[in-house]
């Protein structure tokens, strides 16, 4: 008499598997915490440079904040789309045309990194900083689709419950949006500052509109996320 035992163990390939999404979903959490923190700070910055407090200091500190709150965000967002990439079939890759924006939000932040870095060592410092609010500006144009891909692609997943919500998606797409205008407004303040035009104020103002419209887009994934669980 055969007898074959089924057992409720995982097979080593499931537990691999479940090792690599227990570690995308810390990863993803870690930058959410990290970008709405760093975008937070640099909200605070901004403000205080605008009134008069310590604006030189404020102000390029504030450019490193923004630059690392793009990097976390772009960085954050890759992971999901590298998941959900690998769970969508052919037809559905091409229909809803995962990737490509975040690198531009990525290397958007690194730029502002180190040109921050650069304008607070004193070098050239007001025209690092409208360089860096043209670059980043630029970056959250080019990445701003990004999560309105990252909310479709989801939306294809079997297991994607909080598709039905309204207002989940409309917070995505409204997000997307606000980036647009964020930074269409960062690069012409950007353009106005480097001709000479107060650049100090201009900076701070096209700062907080960045470092406003990645923490607003920031809570919009977050909020995916959490609906998700």
């Amino acid at each position: 008499m055969d007898i074959n035992p089924t057992t409720d163990q995982e097979s080593p390939d499931q537990g691999n598997e479940a090792g690599k999404k227990a570690k995308t979903v810390s990863i993803i959490s870690a930058g959410l915490t990290g970008e709405a923190v760093a975008g937070s700070a640099a909200i605070i910055l901004a403000i205080l440079g605008l009134i008069e407090v310590v604006p030189f200091y404020m102000s390029t500190i504030a450019v490193i904040c923004t630059g690392g709150a793009m990097f976390l965000e772009g960085s954050a967002i890759a992971s999901q789309i590298r998941q959900i990439d690998a769970h969508l079939i052919e037809a559905a890759k091409s229909d809803v045309l995962l990737g490509g924006g975040m690198a531009f939000e990525v290397l958007g932040g690194i730029a502002g990194i180190v040109l921050g870095i650069l304008a607070i060592l004193g070098i050239a410092t007001d025209p690092l900083v409208s360089v860096a609010v043209l670059v980043m500006g630029s970056a959250l144009i080019l990445g701003a689709g990004a999560t309105e891909r990252l909310a479709r692609g989801r939306a294809h997943l079997p297991s994607y419950q909080y598709a039905k919500s309204h207002w989940i998606q409309d917070s995505v797409f409204g997000s997307a949006g606000l980036q647009v205008l964020a930074g269409l407004a960062a690069v012409t303040l950007g353009i106005i500052a480097l001709s000479g035009v107060v650049p100090m104020i201009l900076d701070l103002v096209a700062l907080l509109c960045i470092s406003g419209s990645i923490v607003m887009a920031g809570a919009a994934v977050a909020s995916k996320k959490s609906a998700a669980s």
